[in-house]
């Protein structure tokens, strides 16, 4: 197989679009499924487009500057399934650090479910706080101001649920950290 798999990288690299079929037939779902689980494992979701645009950046990668990743595969050092895993694993990884960090947009959707959820009568709105980011804030505000536990937030803003948990702790330390220097 490892012979196979060398002439099919060459083959690719110099362009041969009945390679692409093939090799993509033969390992395209395995790279989906590497970039998916990489992606729940590091955020808690599995949004398809994430994973659709990180297994088109493998591709791109393999063929960049005249194919000179897929020129590199060397049967020797890995099969394969291996060294592709490596690839995906490491597109999916970039495809999660390029994620937006700014303010979270919220939609006309989520601003009725939020409106909808009840309020306590007399109950302070606590947030937004100009020390927090705009991300942190609508964490919080969703937290403590809607009452909303954290896998609904995590649905209504499109993150992980380590995500808003992270957000929380986050805003939480720069609030207490304010509290004691005022103290």
């Amino acid at each position: 197989m490892a012979g196979n798999d060398i002439t099919i990288t060459h083959r690719m690299a110099n362009g041969d679009s009945s390679s692409w079929i093939e090799f993509m037939k033969d390992n395209g779902s395995f790279m989906q499924t590497v970039i998916q689980r990489t992606i729940a494992q590091y955020d808690g979701s599995r949004c398809d487009t994430d994973v659709e645009d990180a297994l088109q950046d493998v591709m791109v990668r393999l063929v960049a500057n005249q194919g000179r990743l897929l020129r590199s595969y060397d049967p020797e050092r890995a099969s394969l399934r291996t060294w592709l895993a490596v690839i995906a694993r490491s597109a999916a990884l970039d495809a999660l650090r390029k994620r937006p960090r700014g303010m979270v947009a919220m939609d006309d959707s989520i601003i009725e479910q939020i409106a909808d959820k009840p309020q306590e009568t007399g109950s302070e709105r606590l947030f937004p706080h100009p020390a927090l980011s705009g991300r942190q804030n609508a964490v919080m505000e969703l937290l403590f101001d809607h009452d909303l536990d954290v896998k609904e937030i995590a649905r209504l803003l499109d993150i992980g649920c380590q995500t808003v948990r992270s957000l929380k702790h986050q805003a939480i330390t720069k609030l207490r950290g304010l509290a004691t220097a005022t103290a």
